[in-house]
């Protein structure tokens, strides 16, 4: 009985100095995040679709990516004196095709870079298994979300109940993330 004290005050300092450790290298991490930072290793969202596209390129290419003219949507900056910028911008193009699937495609841009889009179809199971299938994911048949090197792929509802499948580059969630942490 006498040892469990001091196992027990071990454990929770090692426990803290594990914690703060992290935390510390943690925030080291996030004081550099710019929310704005362009990289050129963006990842594969859909045929012929990387992360980190800009907007204006991403429209450039929508010619041949559906069967209508694109949507785009722009949402009010949030930067303030307090906080840096955070742009939204959605575009919807309809009659996109991948993976032999056709239907809806979303993209979203964060600071003008493109982070997720959403794919609505018929079959958002095949579609989730196809884009998978090509990041090599392989016994996703019970699965409803993976993620595989810095590509999550999830089988998602939206608020009318209706399925779709997101993509999406890591970074760029856990960059949004962080800001609404920060700023909300």
């Amino acid at each position: 009985m006498r040892f469990v004290a001091p196992t027990l005050l071990i454990s929770a300092f090692g426990l803290l100095a594990v914690l703060f450790g992290s935390y510390a290298t943690m925030l080291d991490y996030h004081r550099k995040v710019t929310f704005m930072e362009r990289r050129t290793d963006g990842v594969v969202l859909a045929s012929r679709i990387r992360s980190y596209m800009s907007v204006d390129d991403f429209l450039f290419r929508s010619r041949d990516l559906g069967s209508s003219r694109p949507i785009v949507r722009r949402f009010p900056d949030q930067a303030t004196s307090a906080q840096p910028s955070l742009q939204s911008t959605e575009v919807e193009i309809d009659g996109f095709s991948d993976c032999a699937y056709r239907g809806s495609l979303f993209a979203y841009f964060l600071n003008d870079r493109l982070s997720e889009i959403h794919f609505y179809g018929p079959d958002p199971e095949g579609y989730f298994r196809c884009a998978a299938a090509r990041l090599g994911a392989m016994g996703t048949e019970s699965h409803r979300e993976i993620v595989v090197d810095r590509v999550r792929i999830e089988i998602a509802t939206d608020a009318a109940g209706k399925s779709y499948v997101r993509v999406a580059d890591t970074r760029l969630d856990d960059e949004e993330t962080l800001w609404i942490m920060r700023y909300s």
